[in-house]
């Protein structure tokens, strides 16, 4: 299974940094409300890896997060490698 690693982009690094204390507890309420989207199938036990490919709107990193079987950790593994080396022959990286 393939998803998006957040459903949304990330924010930059800065965004955090030159935040206000409500601006800034808002940010990382969010961030907590995204990672909703990884957790489950690392606590399900679940191979996850999480592949970058390309960039968004705003130039920053885009991931797909890749969910494998129960066990079949090295076949994940091979998959995400193969789809891997296909984004870098298109220049995704």
């Amino acid at each position: 299974m393939a998803l998006a690693t957040h459903i949304n982009a990330v924010h930059r690094i800065s965004e955090y940094s030159t935040a206000s204390p409500d601006a800034l507890r808002s940010l990382v309420h969010e961030h907590m409300r995204l990672a909703r989207s990884v957790d489950p199938w690392t606590h399900a036990g679940l191979p996850v890896i999480s592949l970058p490919c390309g960039r968004g709107r705003r130039g920053l990193p885009l991931g797909l997060q890749c969910i494998g079987r129960f066990g079949q950790d090295a076949r994940l593994v091979g998959a995400v490698l193969s789809l891997e080396t296909r984004l870098r022959a298109r220049g995704i990286e």
